[in-house]
């Protein structure tokens, strides 16, 4: 068989498919970006609080654990998304 210039992919195509790609993917940082800047927004706003109510008479039990956690791994969970080490193959754009 051989293989002639319709086989071949259109390159405008090839690169409006990559154009795409590279836009969902800044869309994408961008947007987790945003989420991470609220979240760390919203524990810096309510740090007073939660030094009042809860880190004043603070004990270890399953419950403040669990707010611990809560609280504290989405920040990690942000952190290694967007600057982990793989980071950019996160998203699988087809």
């Amino acid at each position: 068989m051989s293989h002639g210039a319709q086989d071949a992919p259109d390159v405008s195509q090839v690169v409006a498919q990559l154009a795409k790609a590279i836009s969902g993917l800044q869309i994408c940082r961008f947007s987790n970006a945003a989420a991470a800047a609220i979240y760390i927004w919203g524990i810096f706003t309510s740090l007073d609080d939660e030094m009042e109510y809860f880190w004043s008479s603070f004990r270890w039990t399953l419950p403040n654990i669990l707010y611990i956690l809560n609280r504290y791994i989405c920040v990690w969970f942000f952190l290694i998304l967007m600057y982990g080490e793989h980071s950019y193959s996160v998203y699988v754009l087809v």
